[in-house]
Parts: structure tokens; C-alpha cells; sequence
């Protein structure tokens, strides 16, 4: 199947779970570069980043990361960025409300749903 045809996306976790620290930038890299070997291809079209919590998380993740995403881009191994939520624990939508307002990030995914749709009132007029 030619390349062109589809979007590919993966993602990860840039916040440790046990830990509750930030992934180290050598970490991230080798992330991307395994999926790249996994999936044989040269370029990720999107690159997901999870398992960071709330808007608190979004200046620690950013700090420590975000020189390696642009890396990434400039070198072509990643086209672009985005981030799920973790709506469990972040239900008013805090850290898509950071990443929205990021010109890094531009791929969300929106926990929008019978129990909570909150994101009518926080995230999409944002996104909008």
C-alpha cells in the first residue's frame, strides 16, 4: 500500500506512571525511533502524547520535551503532534485546554460523551 494512501498515528506516555515523572528526552526519542523500525516507515504522521494528567502536567511535559518534538519535526520523523486526555481524572478538560492554545500541538482527541460534555463549554469554542 503506497504510504501517501493513509495517516498513521501512534502514541505513548510522556508522564511515567509509577513515577509520576516526566519521560527523559533520550526516552522519548528512542520511543519514536522503535515505532519507526517497528512499523517501517520513515515518518510518523501523527505522534499522540498521553499519560499526562491535568493542565499541571502541561509546563512540566513541555519543559522537559518539547526541544525533542521539534526535533523530531525538523528532522522529518514526526509530522505532527497531538494529545488524548485522560478524562478520568482530568474531566474539565485542563490539559487540552494548554495543548489547544500550543502552536506545537495540533491534533486533539476529546473525551465528549453522555457523562460529560463539558468540552462544549471549555474545549471546543477553543477549538473552533
Amino acid at each position: 500500500m503506497p504510504r501517501d494512501s493513509y495517516t498513521l498515528s501512534t502514541k505513548f506516555a510522556v508522564v511515567d506512571q509509577e513515577t509520576g515523572e516526566v519521560i527523559s528526552p533520550a526516552r522519548a526519542t528512542q520511543y519514536v525511533d522503535d515505532s519507526l523500525r517497528y512499523l517501517q516507515v520513515n515518518e510518523l504522521d501523527i505522534l499522540l502524547l498521553a499519560g499526562a494528567s491535568d493542565g499541571n502536567d502541561y509546563s512540566r511535559v513541555m519543559d522537559r520535551l518539547g526541544p525533542t518534538w521539534e526535533q523530531l519535526i525538523r528532522e522529518g520523523k514526526v509530522r505532527h503532534l497531538g494529545s488524548p486526555e485522560v478524562s478520568s481524572v482530568d474531566g474539565g478538560h485542563s490539559w487540552l485546554n494548554r495543548v489547544l492554545q500550543s502552536d506545537l500541538m495540533e491534533v486533539v482527541m476529546v473525551a465528549y460523551n453522555m457523562m460529560n460534555q463539558a468540552a462544549e463549554r471549555t474545549v471546543f469554542p477553543i477549538s473552533l
